[in-house]
């Protein structure tokens, strides 16, 4: 399993490096480098909010009675929402252009974790990695 996950992590970060290189390239293009931190701050917000999802649905899955495993879930959520929630209204105080940086550094993280997440369980099998 170990090496599973090596692998599919490994894939992740060459595709994030690349999907950066291209975001930051045509952000230098534009002239709005200055709005390469604000992507990168979108990123940390969505490995934190993928994180608190794994951990939750980690430790519910610990819980002894479903009650107790939903109010985890339940915690999570609004744990996660808490924190898109700051973070964003800290972006748009700050510029329209900041906002939609750390908005796009969230989406673009988010749907390269779904996809991957996606292909790795429509592959069915662990052993076929």
């Amino acid at each position: 399993m170990k090496e599973i996950l090596s692998a599919c992590s490994r894939r992740v970060v060459w595709q994030l490096g690349a999907a950066t290189a291209v975001i930051t390239a045509g952000m230098y293009a534009a002239g709005k480098l200055f709005l390469v931190p604000a992507f990168f701050i979108g990123y940390l917000l969505a490995a934190a909010c993928w994180w608190a999802l794994i951990y939750r649905i980690w430790k519910s899955s610990r819980q002894k009675s479903i009650a107790r495993a939903k109010r985890q879930m339940q915690f999570g959520l609004g744990l996660r929402l808490l924190m898109i929630f700051v973070v964003l209204s800290t972006a748009i105080r700050i510029s329209l252009g900041v906002f939609w940086s750390a908005v796009g550094g969230f989406a673009v993280l988010s749907v390269l974790l779904m996809a991957n997440i996606i292909a790795f369980a429509g592959n069915g099998n662990a052993d076929e990695e």
